[in-house]
């Protein structure tokens, strides 16, 4: 069987949350998912991320805390934009735009802001 280094649904909402909250431990990424899912759940879904770098990990006492790996998130992104989007940041902006039901006047002026300063940066 072909080993998976795609990651699940699952594992793209607790990348979310690590992004979010920069560090967790299972506990409390249990809490932010609202109880949804099983410690254990959370804990085998984490190891899984962790043996393909999705995640770094520290012990703190007798857990770990939990981290997104921001390069092997990139990485992802990359790959995603090189398949889908031939390699055009345009494009897949221009296709997270025209997914979403309404994006509000607020989003548009954070994501103008967000072009700004990157035009200033290069």
């Amino acid at each position: 069987m072909k080993k998976r280094n795609a990651p699940g649904e699952l594992e793209l909402i607790i990348l979310q949350k690590l992004q979010l909250c920069k560090q967790a431990t299972v506990s409390e990424l249990e809490k932010e998912l609202n109880n949804t899912y099983a410690y254990t759940t959370i804990l085998t879904v984490l190891s899984r991320m962790h043996s393909k770098k999705l995640v770094k990990r520290i012990k703190i006492g007798r857990q770990f805390v939990y981290s997104a790996q921001k390069e092997q998130n990139l990485s992802i992104l990359n790959r995603i934009k090189q398949k889908l989007f031939g390699g055009q940041t345009s494009g897949m902006i221009q296709y997270l735009i025209n997914s979403s039901d309404k994006i509000s006047k607020k989003e548009l002026e954070e994501i103008e802001k967000i072009i700004k300063r990157y035009k200033h940066e290069s």
